[in-house]
């Protein structure tokens, strides 16, 4: 005989189920405070199982939709990764139920894992808003503490865990640690989780998105790829004999913030405009916007487009103008991500041997980046500008998808090379008004940085006086027709 069980005791269950899951809830958190919580404060079933670790999917859905705005879309890749680390907790509970000799602990440890999993996710989901949104800016020190912490944090809600939940002693007490670290931790290496929400520009959101690109590995884009870069090489004009021409070389590497994107695009305007690159520019852009219309931008496509100007201006005579706003790390790594793209960063060295194939005499070099003074030294050389918009040991600012510029972008392209031609000039300028906005936000500064030789300053002085000339000369002619 079957047994129905009528509304009231289905109700009953459901609201015993929600108390279960309260008490579960705050005594993980208790354990994430680093109190001490016994093994029978948790209620340990299949139910409550499953409920929070769907409450935890939930949980984290909701916080990274928040942070990636209303544009977002679900990267359903991720579950993957989600459902392998929940494999490895039921793991972790057989283990550690034969370690312990208790085979409830099958489901328990699992269980009470998931609910220390919501303090953790509230207090980075904060953190991540916060930076992402730009809304805080943190100093050097900082930042280098916070993921030490955050390690330091998750390392005592293991110990606390092993020590007055399982209540394991001595040698036991550290083999349940080396098995958390090796359960637990070590998989988020290999099988990390990013965000579950990830967020198109605002221009392919209010666009027909079936038309447009969105992944580098679509087959039309892919075969588009192949044959970009070398058109756009072939379409490099030679220089003009007798006059400095300027070659611009712009590359925007880091697909996932539209800043770059954004920037890199006025960047190659402005020197369309003022600094005659007409035919003599080129921009190498990793975004999904722009995968029909600009070369992919990598260490690669780089090196060839050095080689290509080199062949392409007149040595003695012209200049190389390349900038390059990306990321940057501590260890003076450039970065470089397309996704699913796995695509090598662009370091002192490497960016050193490719200026040095391509054989090209006289060059200003900007990079926009953390930590970009740490390419001066490796290039420096009586023939080469270099300006980075910080020293090799600070961050600088305005990575945010919101910026249309960086904090460096804006102020030396947009303010002031729009009123001077000279480089050095706008580098002098743009870094007081970077330090009076830097000062004004409480940020630590950046400190942009500038080497130029003697030979190079004179050179670029030269330039400065043609374009000039050239300037006048075509304002002369407009007035005249």
């Amino acid at each position: 005989m079957s047994f129905q069980a009528s509304p009231s005791q289905r109700l009953s269950h459901a609201m015993q189920g929600l108390s279960d899951l309260s008490q579960n809830l705050r005594s993980g958190a208790t354990l994430a405070c680093l109190l001490p919580v016994s093994r029978l404060s948790f209620v340990s079933s299949v139910d409550q199982l499953v409920g929070l670790l769907l409450f935890n999917f939930v949980i984290a859905t909701l916080f990274s939709y928040i942070r990636m705005g209303h544009a977002a879309m679900f990267n359903y890749w991720q579950i993957t990764a989600l459902s392998v680390h929940a494999l490895l907790l039921l793991f972790a509970g057989v283990l550690f139920s034969k370690l312990h000799e208790q085979n409830d602990w099958v489901l328990s440890l699992p269980l009470i894992a998931a609910t220390t999993y919501l303090p953790y996710e509230m207090v980075y989901s904060t953190y991540s808003l916060l930076t992402r949104k730009e809304l805080i800016h943190l100093s050097d020190t900082t930042e280098t503490v916070l993921p030490i912490l955050g390690w330091l944090w998750m390392g005592s809600v293991a110990f606390s865990f092993c020590a007055y939940v399982l209540e394991l002693r001595r040698s036991k007490l550290l083999l349940g640690l080396v098995l958390l670290t090796f359960i637990i931790v070590v998989p988020h290496y290999y099988f990390p989780v990013t965000e579950l929400w990830w967020s198109p520009s605002e221009e392919e959101s209010a666009a027909d998105t079936v038309s447009k690109p969105t992944s580098v590995t679509q087959e039309d884009i892919f075969y588009a790829q192949a044959g970009m870069l070398p058109k756009e090489l072939a379409l490099l004009q030679p220089g003009q004999p007798g006059q400095t021409d300027l070659y611009f070389l712009g590359m925007a590497p880091y697909a996932s913030q539209d800043v770059f994107v954004k920037e890199i695009t006025s960047v190659h305007d402005i020197f369309q405009r003022r600094f005659y690159t007409e035919g003599k520019s080129l921009t190498l852009i990793n975004h999904h916007t722009t995968l029909h219309t600009a070369p992919l931008a990598s260490l690669t496509s780089l090196r060839s487009a050095l080689h290509r100007i080199g062949e392409a201006m007149n040595r003695e005579e012209d200049i190389l103008f390349l900038y390059i706003t990306t990321h940057g790390s501590r260890t003076h790594h450039l970065s470089v991500e397309l996704y699913p793209l796995e695509l090598s960063a662009i370091t002192p060295q490497a960016l050193q041997t490719a200026l040095a194939e391509s054989a090209i005499k006289w060059k200003v070099i900007v990079i926009s980046a953390c930590y970009a003074g740490g390419f001066i030294e490796p290039l420096k050389d009586s023939h080469t500008a270099i300006l980075t918009a910080a020293d090799a040991t600070h961050t600088s600012f305005g990575c945010g998808n919101q910026f249309n510029f960086t904090y460096f972008g804006q102020a030396f392209f947009d303010e002031q090379l729009r009123q001077t031609y000279s480089f050095t000039d706008a580098f002098d300028k743009a870094r007081l008004a970077i330090a009076t906005r830097e000062t004004a936000e409480s940020l630590t500064p950046s400190n942009p940085q500038i080497y130029i030789s003697d030979i190079m300053r004179a050179k670029l002085q030269q330039y400065e006086k043609e374009l000039s000339t050239r300037a006048a000369q075509a304002l002369t002619l407009a007035h005249a027709q």
